[in-house]
């Protein structure tokens, strides 16, 4: 539910990032500083607006996916708490986005370790020392995120060799915000169909009981190290797509795309199969119940072992986002991902009832969404390839065509 509410939002910062490179990538830079200065007003003013909206939604929609009545107070008390942290999570992604544009991954980089750190030592803190369970591990996020957004704004203040984050320079320019947006929303959409087809699983998976539940949870908590391992390259396609369509070098762009896609097939498969493998292990830290332990090593043994295929569907929509192309991802996903885990979940579900079955439908869906983006990625760099160096498309008449 946190991922359904917020990553609508976190979709503009794609659009973010993908203007700030082709700024970049054509050398641009009063673009450059008009997309970051209008980023960052987004990102305040976005956070406040969903976090407001999603505390008071919080008790309908746990309702809604059907969670069981012993874990609804605690989950509302966590997610509650969590939004207050929204305008500093929304402000470090779209800064973040900002720095990656430029192609520094270190730095962002460096925030998350240091935020990470104390997050998790707040969470000894809070949880082990003053017992304040679920409230003390929200504490200890949001803390940490409003970290994160104060250190990523100091390295926008002073990136070198580009125009420097200014608070006197801060608001909203109307066409490079149309310009995230023709982006962004499309992207931001996509994210939100893959948060809805996730809670409607989720849904199902809370009919199995508390103990399934926890052990779901407890995989998918293991599973996002792998997922946020092969989340870069995702990150690494869509600036590189869109750096080199700025600077006009299409030439480029098959190579770059394709060496993505390899390394995120073999990091997922190695740390998928790693998470697996040890998956007892892994799953003690979080809990002593075996049939917790067991529930969460049952849901990696479909996910993590196929999860190198989510890695190259995300490889190739980020790729196709730096492209500059949103829309027609958002309705490819729209048909594989959530109307096949929807028409599952409503038609074949009632009357096979497995999660085996259940957790399947991620692969299965993964695997769908590949074979339409392959065609469309390949469509769009046949008719770039056909585009001659030479002829470099200024980045303004990108933006005055948005406009």
């Amino acid at each position: 539910l946190n991922s359904l509410i917020v990553n609508f939002f976190l979709g503009l910062s794609v659009g973010s990032s993908v203007i700030a490179a082709r700024y970049f990538g054509s050398k641009v830079f009063k673009g450059f500083s008009r997309v970051m200065h209008t980023s960052i007003v987004i990102s305040v003013l976005s956070g406040i607006v969903v976090g407001i909206v999603a505390f008071f939604a919080v008790n309908p929609l746990l309702s809604l996916v059907s969670t069981p009545d012993d874990l609804i107070y605690l989950s509302a008390k966590y997610m509650k708490i969590i939004f207050i942290g929204f305008p500093g999570m929304m402000l470090y992604d779209f800064g973040a986005s900002i720095i990656r544009a430029t192609g520094d991954t270190k730095r962002p980089l460096y925030v998350l370790v240091f935020s990470g750190i104390v997050n998790v030592a707040l969470n000894l803190l809070l949880v082990v020392e003053f017992n304040l369970d679920v409230a003390g591990a929200a504490i200890a996020t949001i803390i940490s995120q409003y970290i994160s957004a104060i250190l990523i704004i100091y390295f926008l203040a002073h990136l070198e060799g580009l125009p420097h984050f200014d608070f006197k320079k801060l608001c909203i320019d109307k066409s490079e915000l149309l310009a995230i947006i023709k982006i962004g929303i499309p992207s931001g959409i996509n994210s939100s169909l893959f948060s809805i087809s996730n809670v409607i699983i989720q849904s199902a998976v809370n009919s199995f009981g508390s103990l399934v539940v926890a052990g779901n949870s407890v995989g998918s908590s293991l599973e996002g190290f792998v997922y946020i391992a092969m989340n870069s390259f995702h990150h690494t396609a869509l600036t590189f797509a869109s750096q080199n369509c700025g600077a006009g070098r299409y030439d480029r762009l098959k190579k770059g795309i394709f060496t993505c896609l390899a390394c995120v097939a073999v990091v997922g498969t190695v740390l998928g199969w790693a998470f697996y493998l040890n998956g007892t292990l892994l799953s003690g830290i979080y809990s002593n119940d075996s049939d917790v332990i067991k529930y969460s090593v049952y849901r990696m043994g479909v996910i993590c072992t196929t999860y190198f295929i989510c890695g190259i569907m995300d490889t190739l929509n980020g790729a196709l986002r730096g492209l500059g192309h949103s829309v027609r991802p958002m309705l490819i996903a729209l048909i594989t991902v959530c109307g096949f885990r929807i028409f599952f979940v409503v038609y074949i579900f009632p009357h096979f009832r497995n999660l085996r079955l259940l957790y399947a439908t991620w692969p299965i869906s993964w695997m769908m969404s590949i074979i339409f983006q392959t065609i469309l990625l390949i469509y769009i760099l046949k008719k770039l390839n056909k585009k001659s160096v030479s002829k470099i498309t200024p980045l303004e008449t990108y933006a005055i065509k948005i406009k």
